[in-house]
This record gives structure tokens, sequence and C-alpha cells, in this order.
């Protein structure tokens, strides 16, 4: 069987994942044309954002990732922010 390779555009957008297994993306709108935006606005785009659920099973399919661990930690860390 051959060998999996990953998507490198999914791994281009990926900027990070945590230790519980979250998978946070880049906003847009900070390469170019910022001199005229706002301090604050270049601020808001700089943090990063978390993908949502339902993008999740795609990009770890894309990224050969095994499903299941994801789903675990994703609702292990759902349960923390309810308390």
């Amino acid at each position: 069987m051959p060998k999996f390779k990953a998507k490198t555009t999914v791994k281009k957008r990926i900027s990070k994942i945590t230790k519980s297994g979250r998978l946070l993306r880049n906003k847009m709108s900070v390469r170019h044309l910022v001199r005229h935006k706002s301090k604050r606005a270049k601020q808001n785009r700089m943090s990063k954002q978390p993908i949502k659920l339902a993008d999740i099973k795609k990009i770890k399919q894309l990224l050969g990732i095994w499903w299941q661990e994801l789903k675990e930690a994703h609702l292990l860390v759902r349960d923390i922010k309810k308390f």
C-alpha cells in the first residue's frame, strides 16, 4: 500500500494544533493593504481563530490525522469550557 501524502495547501492554512487537538487558523486581511487599517483592526486580525468542528473532520482527513482522537480531544475541551 502506498504512503499517504498530506495535502500541502491544508498544511499551510493551519497555523497551530493545540495540545488538546484543536486546530487554529490565521484570519484574513493581514498580508497587504494594511496601511489604511486601524491599529485595533490589525491586532484583531493577528489573533488565531479555531476552526469549526464541522470542517475539522475533512481537514484531519486531508492531513492524515486520525479523526477519533481529535473528536475525543475536542469534546473534552468543550466540556471544560462549560465549567
